[in-house]
């Protein structure tokens, strides 16, 4: 512990950096109570509250997942429109609802989800991206704008709001540059720092620049460097790397317009499709992008979010023209 004293110290005198990650093997309490006597701390969040970056493999964390199993599920209250994008932060699923304007927050208690609170907002949220265990992104396409939020006691709390160079429809976090990386449907793939500061794009060829306008999804790992794109115009999802770089592209005939995916902790992608009632299901990919299996949902998938410790993960699907949210959790 003495080590990072002098660390710590020197960081007080000689960054301006507001925020510090800290990997360690020791306990929480221990290390934030040597952090908090070497720098005056503004708020305090333990290492609970920092989420694992997709595709990494904690120490103890199981390799193989089991068969998924639904654990609960809530039918969504809409006036109109769909749930088409969910996060998952903390013990909240956080839900934009497009037409309605609203953001709505469920509270996931052991195996039972319930309605929490509600925001009305003045445009179309169309996604979401966690930042971490509190905090998250959300994008406007409508009025080129990005806001971050907070989830403070169970409310929302607007952190800050920057604008685009693009309408932006869906967005996902690189958490190792500490970066947004944005989707515009106009062809375009920027990046922002999280205080709206444009960092650059990512060069598009043109078959790759057609998969971008026929998309509004996308998720970036971290841990593999290799953002995924779902093409659902072209029923097929491409990763690249941030060069623009085709790693691998993938199809499948029962692959019918691609949605919003996300990474387990094996950097296994989980691609949730809208086939309608008869044919909805989730591709578990590998790395590599081949298939691992079909996940059979009861509806069509909009969207799927894993949890912080990436065991379970929570699934905006349409069953029979009726919204739900659906907590999975593997036997």
């Amino acid at each position: 512990m003495k080590e990072h004293e002098a660390a710590l110290s020197a960081l007080h005198t000689k960054t301006s950096k507001a925020c510090l990650y800290v990997t360690e093997t020791r306990t929480p309490q221990e290390l934030i109570k040597t952090i908090s006597n070497c720098i005056h701390v503004k708020e305090k969040f333990s290492v609970d509250d920092i989420p694992v970056c997709p595709g990494f493999i904690g120490v103890g964390t199981r390799g193989t997942k089991g068969e998924p199993v639904m654990i609960c599920e809530h039918k969504l209250s809409l006036t109109t429109g769909y749930a088409r994008s969910c996060i998952w932060i903390g013990n909240f699923v956080v839900v934009a609802l497009q037409e309605m304007k609203e953001i709505q927050i469920f509270e996931n208690a052991n195996i039972n989800i319930k309605f929490h609170a509600k925001t009305a907002v003045s445009s179309e949220p169309w996604s979401l991206a966690r930042i971490d265990n509190v905090r998250f992104a959300i994008c406007f396409p409508h009025n080129k704008t990005v806001q971050t939020m907070k989830i403070d006691n169970g409310l929302l709390r607007v952190l800050s709001t920057f604008s685009t160079n693009h309408d932006v429809w869906d967005i996902t976090y690189n958490c190792t540059d500490d970066q947004l990386i944005t989707l515009s449907r106009a062809g375009m793939i920027d990046i922002y720092k999280l205080n709206g500061k444009s960092v650059g794009t990512i060069p598009l060829n043109g078959d790759l620049f057609t998969a971008v306008r026929n998309s509004f999804t996308i998720c970036y790992d971290s841990a593999a460097h290799a953002l995924y794109i779902s093409s659902q115009g072209l029923h097929k999802m491409v990763a690249v790397d941030m060069k623009g770089k085709v790693l691998f592209e993938y199809k499948h005939p029962k692959l019918q317009y691609p949605r919003r995916p996300d990474v387990d902790t094996d950097g296994n992608i989980y691609v949730p499709c809208y086939g309608g009632d008869t044919n909805s299901s989730m591709h578990e990919l590998d790395k590599a992008g081949k298939l691992v299996r079909e996940i059979r949902l009861s509806g069509a998938g909009f969207c799927v979010s894993f949890d912080l410790n990436r065991t379970k993960f929570v699934v905006c699907c349409d069953e029979h023209a009726e919204p739900y949210i659906q907590i999975y959790g593997f036997k």
